[in-house]
């Protein structure tokens, strides 16, 4: 699975984002059966990057996402 996300400039650092990806993940693993989730976000996005690295997704530096050369891949296994 993949996982995408935005959040209004107005609600960063309040911790919604942290909650919210924990249930996704929940959802994710258990009801749909996922093994694997990734996601792509920027090379220089640095709270996208921290905020993967909180909920344990690790780069994966050999993908990437086509047309898009500056995003890096994390994903997180089950």
């Amino acid at each position: 699975g993949e996982i995408g996300y935005e959040l209004d400039p107005n609600y960063h650092q309040k911790g919604l984002m942290s909650e919210a990806f924990e249930e996704v993940l929940k959802f994710g693993f258990q009801d749909l059966e996922l093994k694997t989730i990734e996601a792509f976000t920027h090379q220089d996005n640095i709270a996208s990057i921290a905020l993967l690295k909180k909920q344990k997704f690790v780069l994966d530096p050999e993908r990437r996402e086509e047309g898009f050369e500056n995003n890096r891949s994390y994903r997180l296994v089950k």
